[in-house]
């Protein structure tokens, strides 16, 4: 897994001196892994199918388990960052389509160029 935690993070059990700090990372790594499935489906929900996001679920889970090991807890925790991501989705989606379709063109983006991108999304929404 591509986790960017400190090592000491693993070495925890579920709710074991869980900083905000800590919980809000694995909340972001595990929204930013279900972000994709959730595009992919807005975009086109006949092209989606179950396996093409086993892995990012799978992360998104495991993340979670280092704060909770309670399945129900756990349960409710993904429904919950599900449907932020999907919100997030929606809120952004212009910003996606423009880096997706850039991406598309150009098959590799630096930084600067997905700002670019981004940035003439929103100033042509705005006209």
């Amino acid at each position: 897994t591509h986790l960017n935690f400190p090592a000491r993070v693993f070495r925890m059990k579920a709710n074991e001196f869980i900083t905000s700090r800590v919980r809000t990372t694995c909340e972001t790594f595990a929204l930013v892994s279900l972000a994709g499935t959730v595009a992919q489906r807005k975009h086109r929900a006949s092209s989606y199918r179950e396996y093409h996001s086993e892995k990012d679920h799978n992360e998104a889970l495991d993340t979670l388990m280092y704060i909770t090991e309670d399945t129900e807890e756990l349960n409710a925790w993904m429904w919950l960052l599900v449907l932020r991501t999907r919100n997030l989705v929606n809120r952004l989606w212009p910003k996606i389509e423009a880096v997706a379709t850039a991406l598309m063109e150009r098959r590799q983006l630096t930084k600067s160029e997905v700002e670019q991108v981004i940035w003439e999304a929103v100033t042509k929404k705005g006209r």
